[in-house]
């Protein structure tokens, strides 16, 4: 594995990315200590692939049929008193 600091990798950082791209192992580290290694990832093969259908889930179960049986108690959309606010927020509310 190849190692760089950041001013290294300022200097070449399209050369890094390339390296990367072809499986190389690059580790780029700051004065500190901190280390990232560069990984190169497969991006979508069209754009399609990447942005959404229409229809995608048809015919796919989802949450609908859950949530159309399910009730909501008064209570939940009541405002909470003086105690609940205390606790929600901390002392200093």
């Amino acid at each position: 594995m190849d190692t760089f600091t950041i001013v290294e990798a300022k200097e070449k950082l399209a050369e890094l990315v390339e390296r990367a791209a072809r499986g190389e192992d690059v580790r780029i580290v700051d004065p500190v200590g901190h280390a990232v290694d560069l990984k190169a990832v497969q991006p979508p093969r069209s754009v399609e692939e990447a942005s959404r259908r229409v229809g995608r889930l048809k015919g796919k179960r989802q949450l609908g049929h859950l949530t159309d049986k399910m009730t909501v108690p008064a209570r939940l959309m009541e405002p909470m008193d003086a105690d609940e606010l205390r606790d929600w927020y901390g002392d200093d509310a």
